[in-house]
């Protein structure tokens, strides 16, 4: 359960599962669909805001935009602080993910490119130009087998 607050009810769980199905679905339908008043859902969905257990974003279709190619790229890092080098990568608009793991590499980004041109691009002039970043392996991805985004965006704070 979260710090300072109460259980999620049957209420709560079928308020998110609408809004991950359709996240313009209007609280009027949902009142409806539930019976329950607009009033109702409208606090509930601010209560969970508040709460952080949901967050209301507006989710890039990468395909949709032209991003066809993706893989992931192993950073590693020498001569210069990693989080230097982290924040740096993070700043790429191509890097959908960033990750600081134990072990070697000690960072792994999820890389995304219009077509190999421009992931090749991404790879050798953006990421490994950064100051401290020895060297760079990829990864292409040939298929995406699951992909669940249920837990939302994690962030470091």
């Amino acid at each position: 359960m979260r710090p300072d607050s109460r259980p999620l009810d049957a209420l709560d769980n079928a308020i998110i599962a609408e809004l991950r199905a359709d996240g313009r679905v209007p609280n009027k339908a949902l009142a409806e669909r539930y019976n329950v008043s607009e009033a109702t859902i409208s606090a509930r969905i601010h209560a969970l805001a508040d709460s952080n257990v949901v967050r209301v974003i507006a989710q890039r279709d990468v395909r949709a935009l032209g991003y066809d190619f993706m893989g992931f790229a192993n950073i590693f890092v020498a001569g210069r602080p990693l989080l230097d080098v982290a924040r740096e990568i993070a700043e790429i608009e191509e890097v959908a993910s960033l990750s600081r793991v134990m072990g070697d590499p000690p960072l792994i980004a999820q890389v995304n490119g219009r077509d190999r041109h421009h992931f090749l691009h991404v790879i050798e002039k953006q990421i490994s130009s950064i100051a401290g970043i020895t060297h760079v392996s990829t990864h292409l991805t040939l298929e995406i087998v699951r992909f669940n985004i249920d837990l939302g965006t994690l962030e470091s704070e």
